[in-house]
């Protein structure tokens, strides 16, 4: 059984955050934003209700407007170490995203699915137990979209 708090910080401790119950969702995302927010092949996105989270600490931001669809990604980080530990995205205001590598143990939540995999890196292999997106999951209209290849059970 898992906690109901799940707590984390940035890499210096300045900023810290606790979560309170289970995560909306869990994503992995592949696209191009995420990687170049997060520096690295992917970006892991635990999606919570601002009710559920508390940060505390000092938070800078940083909006990114995309050129894609116009909507605004809000990053907001540390601004002693950098370390991203949340997100906002105009697409689904009444969500947070909170970095999964934030946590200070990352192994309690469970991946909902792959985002974006048309723009994963060719060599990063994908789970056969998780939906894959081509993109999102949603369409622009909010209809959902079936994955790539049914889930192996």
């Amino acid at each position: 059984m898992t906690s109901q708090y799940h707590t984390g910080a940035c890499l210096c401790g300045a900023v810290r955050f606790e979560t309170l119950g289970e995560p909306v969702a869990a994503y992995v995302c592949h696209c191009q934003y995420c990687k170049r927010a997060s520096g690295s092949s992917m970006q892991i996105a635990v999606f919570f209700k601002p009710t559920q989270v508390q940060i505390s600490g000092e938070l800078s931001h940083y909006d990114y407007i995309s050129p894609i669809h116009g909507r605004t990604i809000q990053s907001q980080f540390c601004p002693r170490c950098g370390t991203k530990i949340a997100s906002r995205i105009s697409r689904v205001p009444k969500v947070i995203l909170i970095s999964g590598g934030a946590f200070d143990d990352p192994n309690w939540f469970t991946i909902s699915c792959h985002l974006f995999t048309q723009h994963k890196l060719t060599w990063m292999p994908l789970p056969s137990d998780t939906p894959c997106y081509l993109e999102h999951f949603l369409t622009e209209a909010g209809e959902a979209v079936a994955p790539l290849k049914p889930v192996a059970t």
